[in-house]
């Protein structure tokens, strides 16, 4: 099968749309995804998966998880493109938005948390 098939049949199934449409906006883990769609683990991770080996996303290690976000590069964009602009249209994407707002609002908490504490131990063992 052709590239360009590939990737279309990547983009032709919804929750990889779905998928596409938030980790164009932030860079999410596969758990920040369950948390805002729904959807189970494995399956998210096997769309992940598709959507990578087509170009379409990639992922960094950050700890013990990955954070996955789209490529924009010249060949995908307008196919991209058009695709993210049809997966504003489900009648998700209100509810994965204002999920997402709430999960990284979380993030930044717990991460405000960890980095308090952190620096309240640095200061006793450290400071003057």
């Amino acid at each position: 099968m052709s590239r360009t098939l590939k990737i279309l049949r990547a983009l032709g199934d919804p929750t990889r749309l779905r998928l596409l449409a938030l980790v164009d906006e932030e860079e999410l883990s596969v758990n920040e995804l369950q948390l805002i769609t729904g959807l189970g683990q494995s399956r998210i991770s096997t769309h992940l998966g598709l959507l990578q080996e087509n170009g379409l996303v990639t992922s960094r290690r950050d700890g013990k998880r990955s954070l996955y976000r789209t490529i924009h590069n010249g060949k995908v964009n307008d196919s991209l493109s058009l695709a993210l602009k049809g997966a504003t249209e489900p009648p998700e994407h209100d509810s994965d938005q204002a999920s997402l707002r709430r999960v990284l609002q979380q993030r930044n908490q717990t991460q405000q948390l960890y980095f308090n504490q952190v620096a309240g131990r640095f200061d006793r063992q450290y400071g003057p």
